[in-house]
């Protein structure tokens, strides 16, 4: 390692390998056979059709940016979709250059000039390779420009290579054609004996064999080391494209292990190119492994730091420059594994080394991450976030501007603003966005959406919000944009699903997610923590506790603050109110002593729902209003209306047990709409089922008539309710619907009607036996 440091960053030189001269022949072929084509002498059975050169184009350029290869994967690349003719004629003129020693070598790089480029070296239209550009499809057109420069750094690289270094070269070359000799079972002192001048058909039969491949054994050491060997060029491309993949689709790029083997290779090669420490440092972050992550951020900066010293005395500032940005990203590994105090000690140190060297930029960066350091929904967080957004629009940094206005909107959600507010800034970040193609922040803007209109209680524009994003075109290079938001989504759109009942759908969208986020993505928690969610709110539905209980386990290691608000609701509905009720109140404390990001004021909310609910299942409606009506303060200051909506539901709920039918109907019907419209088919079917209950027990009091209509109504609305409860598989509440609709027939006179229900629950209940009064008294 040490020797490592000390090394000065070597500059970038191109080295001609076999596998690059396999490459050179291949090209100068192909442009034979493309020059004879041009000019109408080539017979119709070699010529290749236009999508069988696009292919071959596209591979060339897979080709000259990839690691060097053997020829047999090299040959397996390309066989598809050309011509026999152009594999017989590249063979054969490979095995004349093994020959005649070095003089094939030296002429082939003393003719590629003149045969592919103008006399002076230069490509322009009279040059083949001119012409040939002219001529061809314009989507091929940068793939064969960068094959001419491909072509042109060779010829240089050669040309400054001594004689001795030539008959090495030439020695290299003979081992990498005879590796294929060997492997296509000829032997080597024995290649002239397969004819490459015979039908085509032969050699590509040949070829698909599967002795083709040669075999480990066969392989000398040389021969192994070209499948990891990166030249400096190559390997700087490399560590880009795996780079752009790991932050725009982690799951399209290389697995971590794979992805970690070959920074291992690339670095024994070529040990300054630092950058492949911080890819390496990336790959460690996306499987939490902060080790691994802090000491190749370590080495990063250390070897950029060491390559700076190296250069001029006019790069004195690249130095503490250096520094800073270390600090920086120091600050923003520790976060990203919770680390708060030691992310504000780096965070510290790198804004007194920017104010030192007046580094704005760097400033406006320190400043985003001191605003996520800090406590949300207060003013001092909004101060800085007012700061880092005006002068983030001053340096034309669009990335910071835009996600400054995100954070500006989540901000403001937690401050109780006006929702028409919070959409606001949203709208402006999406014109940023638009304005400088920033794909992964367009992303997170539709799923921040989705989640205000989640908690606004607006399922429709939540759901649209959820496809939108799904529906984005997020292809850049062909590659879709696969993140947190995506992922986001999909368990928007499964939660959706089986609130209506639609458990396949929901399960398929899931499995979709798992398929599209592999368990060991950072994306995966989200799904995993959606799964158990569905999974005990199933479990609670068919009454099978010890799966619910499996899943609040399964939970507690994703969200331990859901994990124990879902454990309240399983002791309710196991019938033990006490420990649920002092459960509940030890998850309120905690909820009141967390920050707003650490225990979200919906589920604060919640907590206070379940509270009053508790008490109207233990008999104590009297109890029941206090929690009731915080709730109700908490969701209208947040403007959180279906949360509203289901609190007014539990108060009239406490109402209709306090015997206060009529006033308990005025306040279901204030919010029915609001219920119908944007609640879940189990919240639908509850407040129905309470809506049918008060009007009877109103109508109870009248005469006759009014209530033999009233039990009417009942009968007809009350099969919506067992519609609704038997799609969601609530088999105690549909139990529970069917005995009263068995006792309104008998009221009605419907014997037939009656005797089918009663035989319903009778079924009913030896599945799902009733053993505590709390089955009947929620709501």
């Amino acid at each position: 390692m040490a020797s490592v440091l000390s090394q000065p960053k070597t500059p970038v030189v191109d080295e001609v390998t076999p596998y690059k001269i396999g490459i050179l022949i291949l090209i100068d072929e192909y442009c034979k056979i493309l020059k004879r084509k041009l000019d109408g002498d080539l017979p119709l059975d070699e010529i290749m059709s236009e999508e069988q050169e696009r292919e071959l184009l596209i591979s060339l350029l897979h080709l000259v940016q990839g690691a060097d290869i053997d020829l047999s994967q090299l040959i397996r690349k390309i066989k598809d979709f050309v011509k026999p003719s152009l594999i017989n004629a590249l063979m054969k003129r490979m095995k004349l250059m093994m020959e005649d020693s070095v003089h094939a070598l030296m002429d082939l790089f003393k003719d590629l000039p003149a045969s592919l480029f103008s006399e002076s070296g230069t490509l322009h239209r009279s040059s083949v390779l001119g012409e040939v550009i002219h001529r061809i499809h314009r989507v091929t057109l940068k793939i064969f420009l960068d094959a001419g420069l491909f072509l042109r750094r060779m010829v240089i690289a050669f040309n400054k290579l001594m004689f001795n270094q030539i008959s090495r070269l030439h020695r290299e070359f003979c081992q990498f054609y005879e590796s294929w000799a060997k492997g296509s079972g000829c032997p080597a002192t024995e290649v002239s004996a397969l004819d490459l001048t015979t039908e085509a058909s032969s050699l590509m039969d040949v070829l698909d064999e599967e002795s083709y491949c040669p075999p480990p054994d066969h392989c000398d050491d040389a021969t192994q080391m070209l499948s990891t060997k990166y030249s400096h060029r190559q390997g700087e491309l490399f560590i880009a494209q795996q780079t752009f993949l790991l932050q725009h689709s982690p799951t399209t790029a290389m697995s971590p292990k794979e992805l970690q083997d070959k920074l291992n290779g690339l670095l024994m090669n070529n040990p300054a190119i630092s950058e492949a420490h911080y890819l390496s440092y990336l790959n460690n972050l996306r499987l939490n492994e902060y080790c691994g992550a802090q000491l190749n951020l370590h080495l990063f900066f250390d070897r950029q730091l060491v390559a700076t010293t190296t250069k001029s005395k006019t790069d004195e500032q690249a130095i503490p420059r250096g520094y800073r940005y270390a600090a920086l990203n120091m600050a923003a590994l520790h976060y990203t594994f919770g680390h708060r105090a030691e992310s504000l000690a780096a965070l510290q140190e790198a804004i007194q080394l920017a104010q030192e060297a007046n580094d704005h930029v760097c400033l406006q960066h320190a400043l985003g991450w001191l605003q996520r350091l800090s406590e949300q929904g207060t003013g001092t967080s909004a101060y800085m976030l007012d700061r880092l957004v005006n002068k983030a629009g001053e340096l034309n940094l669009a990335y910071l501007t835009s996600l400054g206005v995100q954070s500006f909107a989540k901000h403001n959600a937690l401050a109780s603003a006006q929702p028409a507010t919070v959409f606001e800034f949203l709208l402006k970040s999406d014109i940023v966005n638009c304005q400088h193609s920033l794909c992964d922040l367009k992303c997170i803007s539709y799923a921040q959406k989705a989640s205000l209109w989640s908690l606004y209680g607006r399922r429709e524009m939540y759901s649209l919000s959820s496809q939108g994003m799904l529906m984005l075109n997020t292809a850049d290079l062909g590659i879709y944009h696969s993140g947190d938001a995506e992922c986001t989504a999909l368990c928007h759109m499964a939660q959706l699903h089986l609130e209506q009942g639609e458990m396949h759908h929901a399960a398929l969208i899931l499995k979709a997610a798992k398929e599209r986020f592999p368990a060991s993505s950072p994306q995966a928690c989200k799904w995993k923590l959606c799964e158990q969610q569905q999974r005990f709110t199933l479990a609670l539905y068919h009454g099978d506790y010890e799966d619910a209980e499996c899943a609040i386990t399964n939970m507690t290691a994703l969200s331990p603050l859901q994990a124990c608000f879902s454990r309240c609701l399983l002791l309710k509905e196991r019938g033990m109110v006490r420990a649920a009720l002092d459960l509940s109140t030890s998850l309120r404390s905690q909820c009141e002593g967390e920050s707003q990001e650490m225990a979200p004021p919906q589920l604060y909310a919640r907590l206070l729902l379940l509270q009053g609910e508790l008490h109207c299942v233990c008999g104590n409606s009297y109890s029941a209003p206090q929690p009731l009506l915080s709730c109700l303060t908490l969701c209208r200051q947040r403007h959180y209306s279906y949360l509203v909506a289901l609190t007014t539901i539990h108060l009239a709920l406490v109402q209709f047990y306090q015997d206060m039918p009529k006033q308990a109907l005025l306040l279901i019907e204030e919010v029915f709409i609001t219920i119908l419209s944007h609640g879940s088919l189990y919240d639908q079917a509850r407040a129905t089922y309470l809506w049918i209950r008060c009007s009877l027990a109103a109508a109870a009091k009248e005469s006759a008539e009014a209530k033999r209509k009233a039990l009417f109504v009942a009968v007809e609305k009350n099969e919506k309710v067992l519609s609704c409860f038997r799609k969601v598989q609530a088999h105690r509440r549909t139990k529970d619907a069917v005995y009263f609709q068995a006792r309104w027939y008998h009221e009605l006179g419907f014997t037939a009607e009656r005797n089918k229900c009663a035989h319903e629950f009778k079924e009913l209940d030896l599945q799902y036996p009733t053993w505590k009064p709390m089955d009947v008294c929620c709501l």
